[in-house]
């Protein structure tokens, strides 16, 4: 019976890092897609299109693995500051668009 249990509970693990390699994959070939779309003209909404059509899924916790949900890069749980989600974000808020 433990070993039963200890089998699933592996199999879930290991499965949920297949996940998390597949997201990181994901991840970086959405970034590619919307740098392709802005060298060829597609510069307004670019970032807020391929968000809306090409959603990624959170990433899935890990038994043993340091989680670092809600964490930047410092190691620092986020504050309340306003987030800019992408760089278009800063264009329309601050940058030349005003």
């Amino acid at each position: 019976r433990e070993r039963d249990q200890y089998l699933q509970n592996n199999n879930c693990n290991e499965s949920a890092r297949r996940h998390n390699d597949y997201r990181r994959q994901a991840l970086t070939a959405r970034w590619e897609l919307m740098v392709h779309r802005q060298a060829v003209g597609f510069i307004i909404n670019n970032q807020k299109f391929v968000n809306k059509h090409f959603p990624i899924g959170d990433a899935i916790p890990v038994d043993g693995e340091p989680s670092s949900q809600n964490k930047n890069d410092k190691g620092n749980s986020e504050s309340k500051k306003e987030i800019l989600r992408d760089q278009l974000d800063w264009w329309e808020r601050v940058g030349r668009w005003r």
